[in-house]
């Protein structure tokens, strides 16, 4: 087990550095360099090394991924976005990639290029609950509140138990459940189907 792996991430840096001073060509070395200062919140020195492993070996496409991130969290969401998009074309199949640059289009308010970019993640991993957790929240900013109730519900299916991210995912289920109960209750009373105040005592109840 790598000191890394242990979280013993100052030892870990010392490790790498001291590989990189007997060889100084090893992409891996920097990349697993960037790894260790990235947890340790040293984005500047992540970034450089991100920044030397793509010098060496270009197609190190879990680098420029994670050279997006790093970017995206120093403030320069243009760089980040561009090097997530790089990470796909070098690997279309990368699923992380695709997440990271769901996330971020998520953050920038990008509402379209957010839920396909989730699709595309879940078509390479049907299991993977942050794309689901992410895809419902922007269905539901679409309006789209089924198909957002259906994303969260496989969200929680899939997170593990103790997860700091279910509480979230279920307040934003219930919230989807309500909007679809007031979507249809609308949609009722437009048709003529009931009357306002019929549509509004089922709200009350629902």
């Amino acid at each position: 087990i790598t000191r890394a792996a242990r979280g013993d991430l100052n030892g870990a840096v010392r490790e790498y550095r001291i590989a990189l001073g007997l060889d100084p060509d090893n992409a891996r070395a920097h990349y697993n360099l960037g790894n260790a200062l990235m947890g340790r919140r040293d984005l500047a020195g992540a970034i450089r090394e991100y920044q030397h492993a793509i010098r060496i070996d270009p197609r190190l496409v879990h680098a420029h991924s994670n050279l997006g991130a790093a970017l995206f969290q120093a403030g320069d969401t243009r760089g980040g976005i561009l090097k997530f998009r790089e990470a796909i074309r070098i690997d279309p199949g990368f699923a992380d990639a695709h997440y990271n640059l769901c996330y971020a289009l998520k953050v920038i308010g990008d509402l379209d290029g957010e839920i396909r970019s989730c699709r595309r993640v879940l078509r390479i991993d049907p299991k993977d609950p942050r794309a689901h957790g992410v895809m419902g929240e922007g269905l539901i900013s679409r309006g789209d509140f089924r198909g957002a109730g259906q994303s969260l519900k496989r969200c929680l299916e899939l997170l593990p138990a103790g997860s700091p991210a279910q509480g979230y995912a279920v307040s934003l289920s219930r919230r989807a459940e309500r909007m679809s109960i007031l979507d249809a209750n609308l949609l009722r009373i437009l048709s003529g189907e009931v009357e306002p105040a019929d549509a509004a005592e089922r709200i009350a109840l629902g």
